[in-house]
C-alpha cells in the first residue's frame, strides 16, 4: 500500500488510475484521501473511477470523505459530494447538508443531489431552502430531488417555482409535483389560474402528462 500511494503521484494518469484501483482492491480506506486528491482534477472518467473505488470500500471510507469536504479545492469537494451520493446511506447524505451554502454553484448542486438518501423532514427543510438559491441550477436540482424523494409536504413550496425565470426550474417543479400525489395535483390545478403565463403553461403540460399516464 505505501508504494501504491506513492504511485498516485506518478506523471502518468494510467499509472495513477491503476494505483487507485489496486488500493481499492486492497481495501486500504485510509488511502481514500490520497486517491481523491490525486485524481479529482482530471477527466470525468477518472472521477467516476475514483467514485467507484471508494464506494467499493464501503462505509469505512465515510470519515475520510468527510474530511475531504473541508478541502479548499473545489474539485476535491465536488468529488467528495459525488462519493457521498453514491454511497447511498443516510449517514453519508447528512454530511452534504452544510454544503448547500457553499460559495460554488456546482458544489451546491452536488449537495442537493447527495441528499438522495434522506427522508421526510430531514430532507424537506434543506431542499425547501435550496428552492430560493440565487443560482437557477441549484433551484432546478432541488425541485428535481423533492420529486424523487416524494416530499409531498413541499408541494406548496414549488408553487412560486412554476413562475421561475429559468425554464429548467419550472420544468423540474412541474415534474416533481406529478410525483407528490394529491397535494402535487392540487398545486398544479391551482396554478392553472395563476396570473403568470409560464406557470399556467407548465401546469397544463404536466396535468396533461398525468392524465395520459406518462409522467
Amino acid at each position: 500500500a505505501p508504494d501504491l500511494v506513492i504511485s498516485l503521484e506518478d506523471a502518468s494518469l494510467d499509472v495513477r488510475l491503476a494505483a487507485a484501483w489496486a488500493l481499492g482492491r486492497l481495501g486500504d480506506w485510509p488511502a481514500a484521501a490520497s486517491i481523491v486528491q490525486a485524481l479529482a482534477h482530471h477527466s470525468r472518467l477518472a472521477t467516476l473511477r475514483v467514485t467507484n473505488i471508494i464506494v467499493d470500500m464501503g462505509a469505512a471510507a465515510i470519515p475520510v470523505v468527510e474530511g475531504l469536504l473541508g478541502s479548499k479545492s473545489r474539485d476535491v469537494r465536488l468529488l467528495a459530494l459525488n462519493v457521498l451520493n453514491a454511497l447511498e446511506t443516510e449517514s453519508a447524505s447528512r454530511l452534504a447538508v452544510p454544503y448547500l451554502s457553499d460559495p460554488e454553484t456546482d458544489i451546491r448542486v452536488a449537495a442537493c443531489q447527495a441528499l438522495s438518501s434522506l427522508h421526510g423532514a430531514t430532507a424537506l427543510e434543506p431542499l425547501r431552502r435550496a428552492l430560493s438559491d440565487p443560482a437557477w441550477p441549484v433551484r432546478a436540482r432541488a425541485a428535481l430531488m423533492i420529486g424523487r424523494l416524494r416530499l409531498s409536504a413541499a408541494a406548496s413550496a414549488l408553487t412560486p417555482c412554476l413562475e421561475d425565470a429559468a425554464w429548467w426550474v419550472r420544468y423540474n417543479s412541474g415534474q416533481a409535483l406529478t410525483r407528490l400525489g394529491a397535494a402535487g395535483k392540487q398545486t398544479l390545478e391551482a396554478a392553472l389560474s395563476s396570473p403568470d403565463r409560464f406557470a399556467r403553461e407548465m401546469a397544463a403540460q404536466w396535468l396533461d402528462e398525468m392524465s395520459a399516464g406518462t409522467s
